[in-house]
């Protein structure tokens, strides 16, 4: 397989044969600008060696931490319930005075401006509230991750067409090798394009390519996660994770100039049959959120580290 990883956009700065008091540093770092708080960050699993970093790294992908966005102990189903969405999302959001409330961005120029980190809007609790949108528990809990760093999709016109596309990475070839995404044999394979494929097929892609994926980077400690079903390891981000390392646009996924262009599926459903799709326009890419059933999205992957 070529190897791409030399010539990849604007990957974290973290993810470079860093040493593992590096990346907590830089995580501490990033959050606190972001949220407006000091957070305490745990060490990244062992296993999160410079090799593996820098085989990650090749790939496409760059490591970060996911802090929680609730408290478990009083942001629970029952208390949404009890407050409603709005104050709810008020009283999480108080605990991180540099993470606005969506509801609070009154401007346009405040909405499309990248550099106000935000949390999602109100309709996300909403949805929560209603029963539309699964409680997200997990936001409760703190992770280390490895994202796929890839800018998101840009819109380029040819000979008088639109089309999006994602830049060429080792992952994406990769992706393309699974029986899920490989195209017809009358078809010459995309490698930069991840649109109209069903969320469902997305998900079973990802969970084809999980064991391969780890076999090829010859490490025996990526293999050993420890994990109970070794293809739920690689997934697509939730709509709170997608929110919160999107904050991060200069860090995480865009260059300047590339922040709103295109919206990707997240994993988290929309009753029972539609997902939640974050990257509107006029919103910063990361805090707005419509729904949807149809396949022309794109995504990002990534990898929980435990």
């Amino acid at each position: 397989m070529e190897d791409l990883g030399e010539d990849l956009p604007r990957v974290a700065k973290n993810t470079a044969e860093t040493t593992r008091t590096d990346i907590v540093e830089h995580e501490k770092q990033a959050w606190s600008k972001i949220l407006g708080t000091e957070i305490t960050i745990p060490p990244p699993p062992d296993y999160v060696t410079p090799t593996v970093q820098a085989r990650l790294h090749k790939e496409g992908f760059g490591i970060f931490y996911i802090p929680p966005l609730l408290d478990s102990s009083v942001d629970t189903q029952e208390s949404l319930k009890t407050k409603g969405p709005g104050q709810f999302s008020r009283d999480v959001l108080k605990r991180f005075p540099a993470f606005k409330n969506h509801s609070d961005l009154i401007s346009y120029g405040d909405l499309a401006d990248p550099s106000i980190p935000r949390g999602l809007n109100s309709w996300f609790w909403e949805a929560v509230y209603k029963g539309d949108i699964p409680f997200p528990s997990d936001a409760g809990e703190g992770k280390w991750v490895a994202v796929e760093t890839l800018p998101k999709a840009t819109t380029f016109r040819q000979d008088g067409t639109t089309f999006e596309q994602y830049v060429d990475t080792p992952f994406s070839r990769r992706l393309y090798q699974t029986t899920v995404f490989s195209p017809k044999p009358d078809k010459e394979p995309r490698w930069n394009n991840r649109f109209n494929i069903p969320p469902n097929a997305i998900d079973r892609g990802l969970k084809e390519i999980s064991d391969n994926f780890f076999k090829d980077m010859d490490l025996a400690e990526l293999r050993g996660l420890g994990l109970a079903d070794p293809s739920q390891v690689i997934r697509l981000l939730t709509a709170p994770e997608y929110n919160l390392l999107g904050s991060r646009e200069t860090d995480f996924v865009n260059p300047p100039g590339n922040l709103t262009r295109s919206q990707e599926l997240t994993s988290t459903p929309w009753r029972g049959y539609g997902r939640v799709v974050i990257g509107l326009d006029g919103d910063a890419g990361h805090a707005n959120f419509v729904v949807k059933d149809t396949t022309n999205t794109g995504f990002r992957a990534a990898i929980i580290l435990k």
